[in-house]
């Protein structure tokens, strides 16, 4: 599974699993192509997940590269590079197992929020999103959040 980045029309960031399910990375520096040092953290993802990626940019500028992948038990799982890869210590549900995924974040009207998209164990597409001034996963909808952050998707009604 392959997801790709780009941070601008020089910069490119392009996520996979390698033979052992290990989430690597290949970085475009606007001149040549090499490996980015992700793979080095030795984060493993399950053998049937996919990944998705995104940036965010925050007030001070600073951009955030986030990769999304799904672990052996059906949660998924957030990687955040600020500085270092590290894994986000914010849960995130339970998807069934080889959900598709997809990642948005860094929109114009709202720098500071993020979205993934998964299908939930009941085979319903859902939606959770973040942002950055409480740090928690909420169901979908921006302005109605639920009140366990962590725990509920959004249904999109199909």
């Amino acid at each position: 599974m392959v997801a790709g980045v780009p941070l601008n029309l020089t910069q490119i960031r392009v996520y996979y699993l390698d033979d052992a399910n290990y989430i690597c990375e290949r970085a475009y520096d606007g001149s040549s192509w090499g490996n980015g040092g992700l793979r080095a953290y030795n984060f493993q993802a399950a053998p049937f997940s996919q990944l998705a990626a995104s940036i965010t940019v925050d007030n001070n500028s600073s951009v955030r590269f986030r990769v999304y992948f799904q672990q052996v038990d059906g949660h998924l799982q957030e990687l955040q590079l600020n500085g270092t890869w590290s894994k986000s210590p914010r849960p995130l549900p339970v998807a069934t197992l080889g959900s598709s995924l997809s990642a948005l974040g860094g929109l114009p009207s709202y720098p500071d929020v993020w979205w993934l998209y998964f299908q939930d164990p009941s085979l319903k597409m859902s939606e959770v999103l973040c942002d950055s001034s409480t740090a928690a996963w909420y169901s979908g909808n921006r302005r109605q959040r639920s009140s366990h952050p962590t725990h509920c998707t959004h249904d999109l009604g199909f």
